[in-house]
């Protein structure tokens, strides 16, 4: 989900459950010479919070699409003096400062999604100190064997039926080789056994937010098991919050994990292996005493041979025609032009491209809203 305009951000910044849990870690540990870094700051709502315990001084790390919504509230709260607003990414942070704590929202959906701890880790090794506070520190991955009934009938199998007595039963291996991210209600599932950890990370120590990891379970009574239903738990202070479905509602959704649905004897054993590589599709491995299941989120989508080609490693690329159209309006930037003088120049030089110079101008303005200053 894209949480580039402040409004976005609704959903996270009035978690009041959420953000109780990262007021009394912060409760914890800030003093009065508490220097405090909020990376990926968004509106600024866990580093206004340090800075309205009594933090001496919180940077607000985050691109600069939100700045001004943030300063708007700062000095609302009047908390405009305590607070440094860095337009910027991590990554892209040239700074020698060193901070008593980092707090983020740095955990995706079942800890992994959205690839965020990579930036937290970079934050860590660059500006904590020795002895800084990471909240939340800790975190673990848990699935639980599950049976989805109405769901997995309404978002998988429905696919077999068609509408107006068009099958489209192309689309079942593309369902089943998905991730369904949602908040489930108790109702919409059935644990057929206790959940159970299959992947810890410290924030601390850890220099890579990967999982590769095989977990068993014993199904007690006959049941039918339509995949794994999966979350995080983390550890903020001497609290750990749940993003379970039994624990109260947060902005994080829980992941749906589908297998080919199955019916399960009694005193079955079942496992599931997940792989997962910074920045990889998700695979995941479901086996039975009847054989094993193979899916991949990279299977979700049809694929060709050109694009497969495109993303290999020794793969030489050549620039497109629409690259050449992007090329030729970045090397018309510092030239004194404006932006409708490059699209005329752009719908003269790239007639194939665009139709008239309305369609060249919003190319130009797209480009210069993502390079130009």
């Amino acid at each position: 989900m894209s949480y580039e305009l402040p409004l976005d951000q609704r959903s996270m910044v009035l978690d009041e459950h959420r953000n109780g849990f990262y007021r009394r870690a912060l409760e914890q540990v800030i003093g009065p010479e508490s220097v405090v870094m909020d990376l990926g700051a968004g509106l600024g709502i866990l580093g206004f919070i340090a800075a309205s315990l009594g933090a001496k001084k919180v940077l607000l790390v985050e691109p600069k699409t939100n700045q001004a919504a943030a300063r708007q509230i700062a000095a609302e709260n009047g908390l405009e003096h305590k607070v440094e607003f860095i337009a910027s990414t991590a990554e892209q942070l040239l700074s020698e400062v060193k901070v008593d704590i980092i707090t983020s929202v740095f955990t995706g959906n079942f800890l992994l999604e959205e690839d965020l701890l990579p930036s937290l880790f970079l934050a860590r090794d660059r500006f904590l100190k020795p002895a800084g506070v990471l909240i939340p520190d800790r975190a673990v991955m848990v699935v639980v064997p599950v049976s989805m009934g109405d769901f997995y009938d309404k978002h998988i199998n429905r696919w077999a039926d068609g509408s107006q007595g068009i099958t489209h039963g192309a689309m079942l291996p593309l369902a089943r080789n998905s991730l369904y991210m949602d908040s489930f209600s108790a109702a919409e599932f059935t644990p057929l056994a206790a959940p159970k950890k299959i992947r810890s990370l410290d924030f601390h120590t850890a220099s890579v937010a990967d999982c590769h990891e095989e977990v068993s379970f014993q199904i007690r009574e006959k049941a039918q098991i339509d995949g794994f239903l999966c979350w995080f738990d983390a550890r903020m202070g001497d609290e750990w919050l749940s993003t379970s479905p039994k624990a109260p509602k947060t902005h994080w959704s829980q992941v749906f994990m589908p297998v080919n649905r199955s019916n399960l004897e009694t005193e079955a054993n079942v496992s599931l292996r997940i792989d997962r590589s910074e920045f990889g599709e998700w695979h995941w491995r479901f086996t039975t005493a009847q054989g094993s299941q193979q899916y991949s989120s990279f299977l979700s989508a049809p694929t060709t041979v050109t694009e497969l080609r495109r993303r290999s490693e020794s793969y030489r690329p050549v620039l497109s025609v629409e690259g050449r159209a992007g090329q030729f309006v970045l090397s018309k930037f510092g030239e004194q032009s404006t932006v409708s003088e490059i699209a005329s120049e752009l719908q003269a030089n790239f007639p194939e491209l665009f139709a008239d110079e309305s369609a060249a101008l919003r190319f130009v303005q797209e480009i210069a809203g993502s390079f130009g200053e």
